[in-house]
């Protein structure tokens, strides 16, 4: 594996990284974070918030053991990779809030927060999954058959997708196993939900859709890589419909919107339809 452009993740052959290599190509760096981790005890973390809640790796910060120049130099620059990091500590503590409804940890590594079995017997408000290594991101490359943004690629070594808020916003990833067993908790598939729908609509090459939810008619969210802003769109036309400026943005504004929504036993206080037409997303 070999990354081609500092911007993006590529697939170009055979050849492996050298560690000093993958230090620089950031967002690899998100890898090394899982590693450093482990010998690595100062990481800053939320009061009161233990590590071994964390098990697809802490986001990198100061006590980490990278330094700002090891952080930068894969496309995302300093400020970029800091509300990265803010975003997703952010929305850490916020799915922890729903702990108290119950919690469990797959055999993959996915994490069920919020047992909410009012919508389904084995439903849950939070799902988060195992986060990307090198090998696997390779893999979904392969599949969806062009490079990944970095900007998303660091949310992907964090989590490989995510369902939030009982399916009211879901990021893609890649499916590891095709099962329908019950205990296979998998996000939607990157290349069926993002490079097929971008083909279907005729979408240029700069829109790369890496979220969905089907509540309502339906939106799709996707990154312009020119830009690096995120758009929601309908479910069959790329045409924005609202916009954020990044994808941490994305993730900060509307994981706090949509918490305001959801009562303390993981119920909608709103019409499922009134989701996406509520507030700043209407």
């Amino acid at each position: 594996m070999r990354i081609t452009d500092a911007n993006d993740w590529h697939v170009a052959g055979p050849e492996e990284l050298a560690l000093k290599d993958l230090i620089r190509c950031k967002p690899v760096g998100m890898f090394i974070a899982g590693i450093l981790l482990n010998a690595t005890e100062g990481a800053a973390r939320p009061a009161g918030i233990a590590k071994d809640r964390y098990p697809w790796g802490w986001p990198m910060d100061e006590g980490s053991g990278l330094g700002d120049d090891e952080m930068t130099g894969s496309g995302l620059d300093r400020t970029t990779n800091q509300q990265n990091r803010e975003a997703f500590r952010a929305l850490v503590e916020l799915i922890e809030e729903a702990r108290e409804l119950g919690y469990e940890t797959k055999v993959d590594g996915a994490q069920l927060y919020g047992h909410v079995p009012h919508v389904g017997p084995e439903a849950w408000l939070h799902e988060l999954y195992s986060g990307l290594n090198p090998a696997e991101m390779d893999a979904l490359v392969e599949r969806i058959q062009r490079p990944i943004p970095a900007q998303y690629g660091w949310w992907l070594t964090q989590t490989n997708g995510m369902s939030l808020f009982s399916g009211s916003l879901d990021f893609c990833g890649l499916v590891r196993v095709r099962s329908r067993a019950i205990d296979n908790r998998q996000p939607f598939d990157l290349f069926l939900e993002g490079e097929v729908q971008r083909r279907v609509l005729r979408a240029g090459p700069e829109v790369f859709f890496f979220a969905t939810t089907g509540v309502g008619k339906g939106s799709r969210f996707y990154l312009d890589t020119r830009s690096g802003a995120v758009h929601r769109c309908a479910r069959d036309s790329a045409t924005p419909l609202w916009s954020w400026s990044s994808i941490a943005e994305l993730i900060r504004v509307e994981s706090r919107r949509l918490s305001k929504l959801f009562d303390k036993t993981g119920r909608c206080t709103v019409e499922r339809e009134q989701i996406w037409t509520t507030s700043a997303s209407s």
